[in-house]
């Protein structure tokens, strides 16, 4: 080995050995030696709205829940939450654990002005209680980042980050029947009709009720296949929607669905 290199090996080791020391000082410096549940007091199962304010990416969303307890965008689009996206976030807030810090400069831990802003809200007693997240630098071991919580500065896993990082389509649902669940379901209806290969339109009109037992009552009269009727209702709710275009044309006709062929 050559002497020049060498000498580069050491520094480079150099070089590492005290950056790891000074984010040691660092750590025994900002964090104090307790940890505190990431928002004190917060139970998941009282959530009820969420606001996100990523200012990186310019993106602004709020979600809430509705009267049936189902989570519902309500800005900038109205349309069904993905219940597990929702439920992802909220479980980490509640669960995870952070690390206050000492003296923070929050210019320097980029919390003034902060990356992005999580807004949680929850009813407590009849009260309104709102919690506010600012998430600011992320940490030289880029595993930990600083968050203001209601004006306190902490130090925590940067799991918030990935998960907030999201465009808004990756919030909305894609099932096509959000909500409903095949035990909910106690009526079907089914309008139109489809032609298969050169064969004539065939009418598939067809009126379902689920009363002791699935039978029909339109266009006749019968006790059905429970096995069937599951299958039919099992795979329709099952369906998933791939992508989201806002810019897409609106005029339905351009789908084909003015008048669509058939409806369920």
């Amino acid at each position: 080995m050559h002497g020049r290199t060498a000498i580069l090996l050491l520094l480079v080791v150099a070089v590492l050995g005290y950056g790891v020391h000074w984010q040691l000082q660092r750590e025994q410096a900002t964090a104090l030696p307790v940890d505190r549940p990431f928002v004190p007091d917060l139970q998941a199962g009282r959530v009820d709205r969420l606001r996100i304010d990523n200012l990186e990416r310019g993106i602004q969303l709020t979600m809430q829940r509705d009267e049936r307890g189902a989570w519902q965008i309500v800005d900038p689009v109205s349309y069904p939450a993905s219940a597990a996206a929702v439920r992802q976030i909220v479980q980490l807030v509640a669960t995870q654990r952070a690390f206050p810090v000492r003296d923070p400069d929050l210019e320097a831990l980029s919390l003034a002005p902060p990356r992005a802003v999580l807004e949680i809200e929850q009813e407590v007693a009849g009260q309104r209680v709102r919690n506010r997240l600012e998430l600011g630098a992320v940490d030289l071991d880029g595993q930990h980042g600083f968050v203001n919580v209601d004006g306190t500065v902490v130090r925590t896993l940067r799991s918030l980050d990935s998960i907030l990082d999201r465009d808004v389509q990756d919030w909305r649902s894609r099932s096509l029947f959000s909500g409903l669940t095949p035990y909910s379901v106690t009526e079907v209806h089914r309008r139109g009709s489809i032609a298969l290969g050169d064969e004539e339109p065939r009418d598939l009109t067809l009126d379902m009720l689920d009363d002791g037992g699935w039978r029909a009552t339109a266009p006749w009269r019968a006790q059905l296949d429970p096995g069937a009727v599951g299958l039919l209702i099992t795979s329709a709710l099952y369906l998933r929607t791939t992508t989201f275009s806002d810019d897409a044309p609106t005029d339905l006709e351009y789908y084909g669905l003015d008048p669509a062929p058939l409806t369920f």
